[in-house]
């Protein structure tokens, strides 16, 4: 998929979610999300947004530089109905090399 497309979908599903769920889709406080979202957004938006604008608008959000370092910030991650999940070593250590990776070599 192209970037401009991808980012028109993000753009797009985020005015929904930021409206239905502002706790969860914060762009300068992002909080870490559970692993069955996409499956909660499904379900909740069926008749509105596709699966698969779902799928793209998660991995643009996922993908961001300070999703990442929310992880890193956390020990929980949260789902529509507000419920915890703890966060394993092993995501936090994959967080911290994605931002390592995003900020580039030091100087």
């Amino acid at each position: 998929m192209k970037r401009k497309v991808k980012q028109s979908i993000y753009l797009n599903i985020f005015k929904i979610v930021a409206v239905d769920f502002p706790k969860l889709f914060n762009p300068i406080s992002p909080i870490p999300l559970s692993f069955n979202i996409r499956s909660q957004l499904h379900y909740h938006y069926a008749k509105r947004v596709s699966p698969e604008c779902i799928h793209t608008f998660l991995s643009v959000w996922t993908n961001r530089i300070e999703y990442h370092k929310a992880i890193l910030q956390h020990n929980y991650r949260f789902d529509l109905a507000d419920t915890e999940t703890k966060i394993e070593d092993v995501h936090k250590k994959h967080a911290l090399n994605s931002v390592q990776y995003m900020l580039g070599p030091p100087e």
